[in-house]
């Protein structure tokens, strides 16, 4: 988690993709090995809402269709299929099914292989609620001055305008997306690790200028 100047050196593009971790395995060695990973987790309930209500906007049938995010997102199997711990998923490489065998929506070895990416494969971890400071972290390993938005922990692209979530709803969406909470929660200790690590570099003149 300490900044690299060797960033500083290269022409570095930046992409965003709503891939899971299996697309960057296929990525030729010299290419993979100068990309720099970053993820942003979510809180999963309020993830689970807010890609509910973006399903909708899209008019996706299922979710169109639904009474509440609750009937989609826990009973429906679209909806599962859509969004029961989406995040783990993604982080594992485990989004989809492979060769026909059937998605593991809770199985302890996707959060296992999420967590080890975690830590082996990205750079970054991002949280989208405090996207201000992910910015500032991610500025600080690639050698550049942040420019803080004005706007708060949650900053123009986080979490600060989403609308709180009733507390049984909340429970029922954490219990649904348990695999997603427990990644949460740990991305959470490897963010503080981060803010360590840049208060740290500041104190020696270290990260960006």
């Amino acid at each position: 988690v300490a900044g690299g100047a060797h960033f500083r050196e290269g022409r570095c593009a930046v992409t965003s993709a709503h891939h899971d971790a299996r697309f960057f395995d296929a990525f030729p060695p010299d290419i993979r090995r100068h990309t720099l990973l970053i993820t942003l987790l979510r809180e999963p309930a309020a993830r689970t809402v807010s890609h509910f209500q973006m399903l909708r906007r899209f008019n996706i049938t299922a979710a169109t269709l639904a009474a509440s995010v609750e009937q989609y997102a826990v009973w429906d199997p679209r909806g599962v299929a859509r969004t029961k711990n989406k995040q783990a998923r993604m982080v594992s490489g485990d989004f989809c099914c492979t060769n026909g065998t059937a998605i593991p929506y809770g199985s302890p070895a996707v959060l296992e292989r999420a967590m080890q990416r975690m830590q082996d494969d990205f750079c970054v971890m991002g949280i989208m609620e405090r996207m201000e400071e992910t910015l500032s972290y991610l500025h600080f390993v690639l050698g550049v001055r942040h420019q803080p938005d004005g706007s708060g922990p949650g900053g123009v692209f986080g979490t600060g305008g989403a609308r709180p979530l009733e507390p049984a709803l909340a429970g029922t969406l954490r219990l649904a997306n348990g695999l997603d909470v427990q990644l949460y929660d740990a991305a959470g200790v490897r963010f503080e690790a981060q803010m360590a690590a840049m208060r740290a570099a500041a104190g020696t003149g270290a990260g960006g200028a």
